[in-house]
């Protein structure tokens, strides 16, 4: 089977739900591919260990002053969004 994973954060040791799943996704022979952002080089340096779990990662480099941009967009502002 192939299975795109689109996740907002690297999938790493730490955050292991994901990352777990995408290991046993793998070793069960499905082809992986994730897509996922990442904001400094704690998560580029975990994108690249990801690399070695599944077929294929793109990653976005999103720095954090557009995280908070995205954000700030998407308080209630003076005209309801639909």
């Amino acid at each position: 089977m192939h299975i795109l994973f689109v996740v907002p954060y690297p999938p790493s040791l730490v955050r292991t739900r994901s990352f777990n799943l995408i290991r046993q996704l793998a070793a069960r022979r499905h082809r992986v591919v994730v897509a996922t952002l990442w904001s400094n080089e704690r998560e580029r340096t975990e994108v690249e260990a990801l690399r070695q779990e599944c077929d294929e990662v793109h990653a976005v480099g999103l720095p954090a002053w557009r995280s908070m941009v995205n954000c700030a967009r998407a308080l209630p502002g003076a005209r309801a969004r639909s």
